[in-house]
């Protein structure tokens, strides 16, 4: 044993002598070739590189240090750094530094702060990167690879490479203000790097929050052909801003062209639903959005929410939607101004919030769906729930919207219930606007105990023996109340009246001529039965 432990005594003092002599030789190299080495790396991105200094690193092997290391922005965007960061460490292998080459088996950025700029034409400033166009900021052009370098000058290498607690500041100058978008608590692991193979990637970051919401992994590459670069993603993201949009179970697969994003799958679960859609994303302002698919079983209200808290707060229920959707442009002010397409939806176990459409459309609020005699006392007790409720309860709502102009169009527009469906047409505006035509038609068993009782009511029943009442919905949703079309019941009743079969309705509509002023009689009979009606039904 004695004799062991000196041995390995021995073997750990020489190793020590080993390495002591590995960092004086890779010292001994930075120090000659530093300047080299950072003009290389001027000369390979096309911007300004700067470092404080090189130095050794022995922690978790042979390696350099390079402390706060700078690249320029595109002198076209800024005079600011593109990328800051307090230390690159790189884990190089020992054999190949000694015969003058560099062997990355690891690379890892520091907190790194990284500023993506996008101006009012689209262009981004990482475009530029790699090219030498543009003069540097003081005016002189860029800098080129230093030709006193040997000819072995540190050829770069990397296996792998890390970020460590970086922060990206993404400025998006399409809108007005800009927009800026913020990164933080970036842990980024990145392997096999190269051209021939999918480069491996790990992702962790706090995207507009205080902690981390971002968990994806994937592939991206090969990157031989940089025309068409393949991309694979899959994990989850959010909480995400004030909806607290959340996606898990996230699956995208694309293609990185020049000009856009091609997404072949995008799927995952989200509103507390499923979604499945492909589509293109542009990268240039000018480029085809593209957005096709299905959701399914998702919560209305949290989609709503994404464009207006008010709308997400007047509906519910679940929904399935079909998109087909396609627009130009990369803001969101771009694509709302030109989307045009078709949203299929079917909505069931739904609500519309704070609105009676039978209370508004048959009477008055205080009332039941049909003013006074029109509900025979006996069956009142039996739709005491359909007047009293302030909600609108529904089986299903399903519509085709055609959507232009920045409004949905819809000439299909269906709602069912328990004691009524509606038929409607018109369009809705993205600013909440809407004009929609629509027939409240109550159902057999409510209409044949309103007919039971008020006889004449059978004029307003429509060829399958149901209570049926035009309406106009103008307005801006939330505020505006549906309106019965009173000229239509005019009419119906009117055909009764000309039959002679509704003396005593017209007794009622028209009331004793006695009892009529002068202005009254001056109106006409039309007026008076308008005016009637609107009596009939606490209008």
């Amino acid at each position: 044993m004695h004799k062991i432990l000196w041995t390995l005594a021995a073997l750990a003092l020489l190793g020590a002598g080993i390495a002591g002599l590995a960092a004086l030789s890779i010292n001994r190299i930075i120090a000659e070739h530093r300047e080299g080495i950072l003009d290389q790396a001027r000369a390979a991105i096309g911007r300004p590189v700067a470092a404080d200094r090189m130095v050794v690193n022995l922690w978790g092997g042979i390696g350099v240090r390079i402390d706060h290391v700078r690249i320029g922005d595109d002198p076209s965007f800024s005079a600011a750094d593109f990328v800051d960061s307090r230390s690159v460490v790189a884990q190089a292998k020992l054999l190949p530094l000694l015969r003058g080459k560099l062997e990355v088996g690891r690379i890892e950025l520091r907190e790194p702060r990284i500023t993506l700029t996008r101006d009012a034409s689209g262009r981004w400033n990482y475009e530029s990167l790699g090219r030498h166009t543009s003069p540097s900021p003081s005016g002189s052009p860029p800098p080129r690879p230093a030709t006193n370098l040997p000819p072995e000058h540190l050829p770069l290498i990397i296996g792998r490479a890390n970020i460590t607690d970086g922060t990206i500041l993404v400025t998006d100058g399409t809108h007005a203000p800009p927009r800026t978008t913020i990164l933080r608590q970036i842990e980024l692991s990145v392997g096999d790097v190269g051209e021939t193979k999918p480069i491996s990637f790990d992702l962790v970051a706090a995207l507009q929050a205080e902690s981390q919401n971002i968990h994806v992994r994937g592939t991206v590459g090969p990157l031989g052909d940089p025309t068409a670069i393949p991309m694979r993603v899959d994990g989850a993201i959010g909480p995400l801003g004030p909806q607290s949009l959340r996606i898990d179970s996230l699956h995208l697969e694309a293609l990185l062209t020049p000009a856009s994003m091609e997404i072949a799958a995008f799927s995952g679960h989200a509103f507390d639903g499923t979604f499945k859609l492909s589509g293109e994303i542009p990268r240039h302002a000018d480029g085809r959005v593209a957005l096709k698919g299905d959701c399914a079983k998702v919560a209305v209200a949290k989609v709503l929410r994404l464009a207006s808290d008010d709308g997400a707060r007047r509906i519910e229920g679940d929904g399935t939607l079909h998109l087909d959707l396609r627009a130009t442009g990369t803001t969101a002010e771009a694509i709302r101004s030109t989307v045009k397409g078709q949203i299929a939806a079917d909505i069931a176990h739904g609500a519309i919030k704070d609105l009676n459409l039978v209370r508004e459309v048959l009477g008055r609020h205080s009332n039941l769906p049909v003013i006074g005699d029109l509900v025979p006392l006996s069956v009142k007790p039996r739709y005491t729930q359909l007047a009293a409720d302030p909600d609108t309860h529904i089986r299903a709502l399903r519509a085709t919207f055609q959507i232009a102009d920045q409004r949905l169009r819809t000439d299909d527009l269906t709602v069912e219930a328990d004691d009524f469906a509606v038929r409607a047409t018109g369009w809705i505006g993205f600013n909440q606007d809407a004009d929609l035509l629509g027939v409240l038609t109550m159902s057999p068993a409510f209409s044949r105990d309103v007919v039971s009782d008020v006889k004449e009511a059978r004029f307003l029943l429509d060829d399958h023996g149901q209570l049926a009442v035009p309406f106009r919905l103008r307005g801006r949703l939330g505020v505006a109340k549906p309106q019965p079309d009173t000229a239509y019941l005019v009419a119906r009743l009117s055909q009764g009246i000309g039959s002679g079969s509704l003396k005593d309705l017209v007794g009622r509509l028209l009331g004793p001529a006695r009892d009529a002023t002068p202005s009254q009689r001056s109106e006409g009979a039309a007026g008076s039965i308008e005016r009637g009606l609107r009596n009939l039904f606490g209008r």
